[in-house]
């Protein structure tokens, strides 16, 4: 969020609240698919393969949340990878 001048914790707050609209988002279009995969009159075998391939989605979006909360980078207490000096130079840490 530096282009947006954010302070850390600001910005990591930020960062929350999109994240937790995009799941919401997601969650209420899963919920309509039967309705869309019966508007559609798909077949049982396609139905199966969205219902399949939303599996994998959720899978992922999970895996995402969960390596995020445990990973530590997006903590309060996280330092940055670049220094400020170092990114003056254009180099890393």
């Amino acid at each position: 969020m530096r282009e947006q001048n954010l302070p850390r914790t600001q910005a990591i707050t930020q960062i929350i609240q999109e994240a937790d609209t995009a799941v919401q988002r997601f969650l209420h279009h899963d919920r309509q698919i039967p309705a869309l995969c019966s508007s559609l009159d798909l077949t049982a075998s396609e139905r199966t393969a969205v219902h399949a391939y939303t599996d994998v989605m959720r899978t992922m979006i999970r895996g995402n949340c969960d390596w995020h909360r445990t990973a530590g980078r997006y903590s309060p207490q996280a330092r940055p990878l670049i220094t400020p000096t170092a990114q003056s130079r254009g180099g890393a840490l």
